[in-house]
């Protein structure tokens, strides 16, 4: 009797163990889903287009949402409550919310100029005073979405724990992937796309007049282009550079993106997601 009582708990113990490890599991993927989904597509276009530091933001947020995700699957699994799994996913929710403003407006610019202390006299984020603002239209998101996945671990994990088919146990990986991948596609294009989309501008217009570069153009196409606003720096265009935004207004429509050129610096003001001029700057 003593022994199968033994045997018993031991299988429990195994039970639990299994179970906490899946909702790890499942946490850890809730929270990369939500960083590929913010910072990735951001990442891969900021490498195309010669972004300064392209991958940054994406491995900071992979460095904090992970084991945020995993703490919070983990103890909703011990807990093993509804009502503790919603909320748990909520916090998690207000520190993903709480990251993607951070992580554009305030660690990216810190960490650029800790890295290259060159950067520090062109980047100047602490104009901008709208980040409560964006960290609460963030969490609404960041939040609805939590919910569902808090609502949803303990049954969904319910079902993959006692199947023994391996597409079972996947079911609640993938619909995690799913829900988060939605919500990290809205929260980029909330805070990371106001700050990408003028340097994709630039990028066109440079890319633009290096392939056109004595050649006649169709005046429309090259007003179209923007043609006319890299001519003060039309010898440094064929040099390897990169690009970074300095700063910008409140409401994004004019902004700073400063093109380095080796040894030389342009300031290029983009308006409203459109390549105004751009002019040399000393340094």
């Amino acid at each position: 009797m003593n022994i199968s009582s033994s045997q018993d708990t031991i299988v429990r113990k195994d039970i639990l163990r299994t179970r906490h490890t899946f909702g790890i599991v499942f946490g850890v993927v809730v929270g990369l889903a939500f960083v590929v989904a913010t910072w990735g597509g951001d990442a891969l276009i900021l490498r195309r287009i010669h972004a300064y530091q392209p991958w940054l933001k994406l491995i900071v947020g992979a460095l904090i949402c992970a084991p945020t995700g995993g703490l919070a699957g983990c103890l909703a699994a011990r807990l093993d409550k509804p009502i503790f799994s919603v909320l748990l996913w909520l916090v998690a929710a207000a520190g993903f919310a709480w990251l993607s403003t951070s992580n554009t407006f305030q660690i990216f610019p810190a960490m650029v100029v800790k890295m290259n202390p060159d950067l520090a006299s062109f980047i100047n984020y602490s104009a901008y005073q709208n980040l409560a603002y964006r960290t609460s239209l963030a969490f609404i998101w960041t939040g609805i979405f939590g919910i569902l996945v808090g609502v949803l671990q303990l049954p969904l994990s319910e079902g993959a724990f006692f199947s023994t088919a391996v597409g079972s146990k996947l079911i609640p990986l993938g619909v995690a992937i799913l829900i988060m991948g939605v919500c990290g596609v809205i929260v980029d294009s909330l805070n990371n796309d106001p700050l990408r989309s003028p340097v994709v501008s630039l990028y066109r217009t440079i890319d633009f007049a290096v392939e056109t570069q004595g050649q006649e153009i169709d005046p429309k196409l090259a007003r179209t282009m923007r043609r006319y606003a890299v001519r003060e720096i039309e010898d440094w265009l064929e040099r390897p550079y990169y690009l970074v935004v300095g700063s910008f207004d409140r409401e994004f429509g004019q902004v700073h993106v400063f093109a380095n050129f080796g040894d030389s610096w342009a300031d290029c003001i983009v308006v409203y997601n459109q390549t105004s001029f751009c002019q040399p700057i000393s340094y």
